[in-house]
């Protein structure tokens, strides 16, 4: 039995936003990208202007006459995107989802992204496909995603709950972050080397959008706190972009115990999760030893706390690496006038 015509509407729909987003390039070069050549000079940007963005959202593009040696028009601040009730209820922690009866986990990410990193033993159906799966009707189904695909996920999963033929529908907050921190079996692609504990400059602005971080400031100086994608929760001071030499272990150990202290002592809500921004890739390098050090480590409450519903991610390369990002991007656009195509996942 196939899905209701509606329904397909509407997954189709979906999917469709996602795979355009998809062939017309990378997503956050969308969204700091070109406006078409019709933009005024001005600068004003008319609903027809705008680019589509990943899982059906979509951001501003800037004019073409970005200033190359100004990252000032980067879209920062992002707004995140809001979730009805029904979307909420289809979210499910791991905690949750292990102390289920039965569940039948389904991988919806993409190809490109399965090929890199599985989930060993779930099998891979694409999202559009999951109502021609006969053996899938009926069972309570948990969706995998990549974590910053949080909002069509969940859009889907209602779709799928309102058809009739998926009652038992959920989303795994974390994606498969969360599946591998939990300690189940993956299995990477041939020479892939991936940190799933790492975020790309990509995923971090997706993932705002998305509404999933909470940031940790660690040594950004007030410049590179207003290119942060949204706000940071907490703010600590530590060596900044102009001191990039290496600290001493026990200076890092000191200071990701006052990362971990103030991330306990500040509330966090699902479905986000923290990221954590240092100014350069020396001083998260640095950070991360020490935090994992402290996670070997069975009598540190300050990691215990933290890598249960709401671990830590890092910002992969720090702030340096992300605004050297946003410059690419910028430049990519103000010279082609839109992004360069890009396989989703790849």
């Amino acid at each position: 039995m196939h899905l209701s015509s509606a329904l397909n509407a509407r997954v189709t729909s979906g999917l469709t936003a996602l795979l355009l987003a998809c062939m017309s390039g990378l997503v956050w070069a969308q969204a700091t990208g070109a406006a078409a050549a019709g933009v005024a000079a001005s600068g004003n940007v008319n609903a027809e202007d705008r680019q589509p963005l990943i899982c059906g959202m979509e951001a501003p593009a800037l004019p073409l006459d970005v200033p190359s040696e100004s990252l000032g028009d980067v879209p920062t601040g992002v707004p995140a995107v809001s979730y009805t009730a029904a979307e909420r209820q289809c979210w499910l922690s791991l905690t949750q989802a292990n102390a289920t009866a039965q569940v039948q986990w389904v991988d919806v990410r993409d190809r490109g992204q399965t090929q890199r990193l599985s989930a060993q033993g779930v099998p891979q159906v694409p999202l559009a496909n999951l109502g021609d799966r006969a053996f899938l009707k009926g069972l309570p189904l948990v969706l995998l995603g990549n974590d910053v695909d949080l909002k069509v996920l969940s859009a889907q999963c209602v779709a799928l709950r309102e058809s009739g033929q998926f009652l038992q529908v959920h989303v795994l907050l974390g994606g498969i972050r969360a599946w591998e921190r939990s300690g189940k079996p993956v299995v990477r692609g041939a020479g892939v080397q991936m940190d799933t504990a790492l975020v790309s400059a990509q995923e971090a602005w997706i993932g705002a959008r998305s509404g999933v971080w909470q940031i940790a400031a660690v040594g950004l100086g007030e410049a590179d706190l207003a290119q942060l994608p949204t706000a940071p929760a907490i703010r600590i001071a530590g060596r900044t972009a102009a001191q990039p030499s290496p600290m001493t272990q026990q200076a890092a150990s000191a200071l990701w115990q006052e990362v971990a202290a103030q991330m306990q002592r500040t509330p966090i809500e699902a479905p986000r999760q923290w990221l954590i921004v240092t100014a350069t890739e020396v001083q998260q390098s640095q950070l991360m030893q020490a935090w994992r050090k402290a996670s070997a480590d069975p009598g540190s409450s300050t990691v215990d706390a933290l890598d249960g519903q709401h671990p830590a991610t890092w910002l992969a390369g720090g702030m340096s690496a992300y605004l050297n990002d946003l410059q690419q991007q910028l430049a990519l656009a103000r010279n082609a006038g839109r992004s360069l195509p890009r396989i989703c996942g790849m």
